[in-house]
């Protein structure tokens, strides 16, 4: 019948909810279908100006790449008349026939004599055999000038260095290499120290212009194209650097990073081709793996450079205000770069789905005039019945199904309360009954009616204590604690004495363990017995009749640990167990006894303490494992 009710009352619950929230819903559909809707006047006349403006963007960026170009340079210009050829091939000194083998032979004496024997004459002697020597390609006498250049100007002999020069200069043309470097380069980085001023202007004038030409071969397989932020730019070898720093400061000009050939050649290696633009000006951008490539080419001679999309859209919207089609606040921005403005048009296309822009407005609703009042009245109108609809269905449900909750926790504590009355009173009156009657017989029989009695009475005095004291909880008065010098060794027996008058009422058993405990402690003794005796009753009666009670100091703090053995409690109960009215009770379990005031008045006990109490897991099977603890000493307020 109960459970029939409680389904009843649910129902009514669940159907006041449904019925507010379909009004609400019911109302809300009527207020986004009203005829006179201003925010559909304004969403045309927005779509309107977005559709212009998107048109203008696109005819401003047309216009553009018929000009100036789409927008400044994301790095590098890239310019050529034609494609260049292959990187120049350095010639190197072959293994050639026996005239070059004794030349070579020679060259080693003269390292020999130098590093070896430390006889610097002896080996400038080899190097003039060496170049005296018929027949020797250009490649292996550079590096023999080379070495006789370093070996004269260690010996202080300045006329003998220049002498080599003269005729390095008439004999190499920049393609001789030692080791992939211009033996032409090296020589004249080697000899300048030797020349006078005018004479070293005019070298390191002849060598840039040779490094700018390509006249002279350089070591690595080439620049290579690197990204740096936005940026894309050609990049060298650390040692082609190296070479540029010490051309430049005999110069004293200053040389581009990468010559414009081998630039152009990174550009073709990256994409795999050079972009092909028409004749005439024109710009196209075209989407490339390093990013956005802008090409032209006009009197034949081609450029290209790498576009940064937010730069581009910039020069756009810079060129649209030029030309009056951009106005206001309005911006461009790339797509789906985000920004603190509403999109008015997203995805506008300029390089088919490579590069697009969004129209951003900060304020878009500012655009449009939305002059209808009344429907907008209406509308606010019906959307804030609905909401006050639904957020009354919303509290009526809850204030229904918390009356049903209270009810039923009010019938439950009455019907729990008038059992636990009702049994100890019977028991009472029973064997008042027989005492009275002359029923009982002996002395002994009667003492121990006496004492049924007075457990009886005492057990009806724990209950009444209980509805009392949560009664005054309830009204916010919390337990007022008497603080006293605790003797826990007889504070303990007394408690143990009473447990086991109570176990053997029940059929049960209770064993108290102590460990470590010190011999004095500031308690409430009987707030804190109270405590302890429904933990261990609850244990009797619900835990399969034993009870371990373990009695420990831990740290500056008394521990109690309650232990039985019955069906325990399951994880999702384990913080409800202690509020008031909650009893276990669930398809395998019997309904628990009693008013379920016992685990709420312990925890008010342990918390007045500055303790607390809660359920852990037992370590050694199944059953209920709860811990009260309160510091041994009384807290400072």
């Amino acid at each position: 019948m109960a459970r029939r009710r409680r389904s009843r009352g649910a129902g009514i619950e669940r159907g006041v909810l449904a019925a507010s929230l379909l009004s609400g819903v019911i109302l809300a559909l009527a207020a986004s279908g009203a005829p006179a809707d201003p925010e559909r006047a304004g969403s045309l006349a927005l779509g309107e100006i977005a559709a212009g403006l998107s048109r203008g963007l696109r005819s401003t960026w047309e216009r553009g790449l018929q000009g100036d170009g789409p927008g400044p340079p994301a790095g590098h210009v890239f310019r050529w008349r034609e494609e260049p050829g292959p990187e120049p091939s350095p010639v190197e000194a072959g293994p050639g026939d026996a005239a070059a083998i004794a030349f070579d032979i020679d060259l080693l004496r003269a390292d020999r004599a130098e590093l070896l024997e430390d006889d610097l004459e002896g080996a400038r002697g080899w190097i003039g055999t060496a170049l005296d020597r018929p027949g020797i390609g250009p490649a292996r006498r550079g590096a023999a000038w080379l070495r006789g250049i370093q070996l004269a100007l260690r010996a202080d002999d300045a006329e003998e260095a220049r002498a080599y020069h003269r005729a390095a200069s008439l004999e190499l043309g920049g393609l001789e290499a030692q080791e992939g470097i211009s033996l032409r380069l090296l020589i004249g980085l080697a000899i300048a120290p030797a020349l006078e001023a005018e004479e070293r202007a005019a070298l390191g004038e002849e060598l840039a212009r040779g490094w700018t030409n390509e006249v002279l071969v350089l070591p690595g397989p080439g620049a290579s194209l690197a990204r740096e932020g936005a940026e894309v730019h050609p990049r060298e070898s650390p040692e082609v650097d190296a070479l540029r720093g010490a051309l430049e400061e005999l110069s004293g000009a200053s040389l581009p990073p990468v010559g414009e050939a081998r630039a152009v050649r990174a550009l073709r290696q990256a994409l795999g081709a050079l972009p092909t633009p028409a004749q005439g000006g024109a710009w196209t951008v075209e989407a490339t793996p390093l990013g956005l490539l802008a090409a032209s080419r006009r009197e034949g001679r081609s450029e290209a450079y790498f576009l940064d999309p937010g730069l581009c859209a910039e020069a756009l919207a810079s060129r649209a205000r030029e030309d009056g089609v951009l106005r206001g606040d309005f911006q461009v921005e790339p797509s789906r770069t985000g920004g603190e403005a509403s999109v008015v048009a997203g995805g506008i296309p300029l390089v088919g789905n490579a590069f697009s822009v969004d129209l951003r407005h900060p304020d878009p609703a500012s655009l449009v005039a939305t002059e209808r009042a009344r429907a907008a009245r209406t509308r606010l109108a019906l959307l804030a019945a609905a909401v006050v609809l639904a957020v009354a269905g919303g509290a009526t449900y809850r204030a229904i199904r918390r009356e049903r909750l209270l009810q039923e926790l009010r019938t439950s504590f009455v019907a729990s309360v008038s059992h636990e009355l009702r049994t100890p009173l019977a028991s009472i009156l029973l064997m008042a009954e027989n005492l009275q009657e002359g029923r009982v017989e002996g002395s002994e029989s009667a003492h121990r009616y006496h004492g049924l009695i007075r457990s009886e009475a005492l057990r009806l005095r724990r209950l009444i204590e209980d509805v009392l004291d949560f009664s005054r909880l309830e009204r916010g008065v919390k337990p007022r604690l008497v603080r006293e010098e605790l003797e826990l060794a007889d504070w303990l027996d007394e408690l143990e004495r009473g447990w086991e008058r109570g176990a053997q009422r029940l059929g049960g058993r209770v064993r108290l363990s102590r460990s470590a405990l010190p011999a004095t402690a500031a308690l409430d003794g009987d707030a804190l017995r109270r405590a302890l005796d429904n933990l261990v009753e609850n244990g009797l009666q619900h835990g399969g009749g034993a009870v371990e009670v373990t009695a420990r100091a831990v740290e500056s703090e008394l521990s109690f640990e309650v232990r039985d053995r019955g069906p325990g409690i399951p994880p999702s109960r384990t913080e409800r167990v202690f509020e008031a009215f909650v009893r276990l009770e669930d398809g395998d379990r019997a309904p628990t006894t009693g008013a379920g005031l016992g685990l709420a008045i312990v925890r008010e006990i342990a918390e007045a303490h500055r303790g607390g109490v809660r359920v852990a897991r037992p370590g050694d099977g199944p059953g209920a494992l709860l811990i009260l603890t309160v510091p041994l000493e009384e807290p400072d307020e």
